[in-house]
């Protein structure tokens, strides 16, 4: 299951670059249609009995695409209040938030994270 979880991060990590590149290169991100069609197909090409969430921030707000179970035991489907075992993986979305955090010039990366701690904390 772990690596099962780790997987689908990982080509999540994929659908977000997708999604972060389209974004700057002035083009929409695909529609949630579009989305559960690319998920159904993966999803089928690898494990039929898994699931995944895909997350969407843009200029007109947030939308969630699943599609998929729990698992070869468990049938319910995910979604957005799916809670997934993420792990070291997580390093991985924190570098990228820093990353555009500091395109957007909303941190210094020579600056020490101090700065950026609550107070007294």
């Amino acid at each position: 299951m772990r690596k099962t979880i780790l997987a689908l991060v990982s080509e999540l990590l994929l659908f977000a670059s997708v999604g972060i590149a389209q974004t700057h290169f002035g083009a929409t991100a695909p529609s949630n249609d579009e989305i559960h069609k690319m998920l159904a197909e993966w999803i089928g090409r690898r494990r039929p009995n898994i699931g995944i969430v895909v997350g969407v921030v843009e200029p007109a707000g947030r939308r969630i695409a699943s599609d998929g179970n729990f698992d070869d035991s468990d049938r319910r489907r995910v979604d957005g209040n799916t809670i997934f075992e993420i792990n070291a993986i997580m390093k991985t979305f924190t570098s990228l938030l820093l990353a555009d955090m500091a395109r957007r010039g909303e941190i210094e990366l020579s600056n020490p994270v101090s700065n950026y701690a609550p107070k007294g904390g």
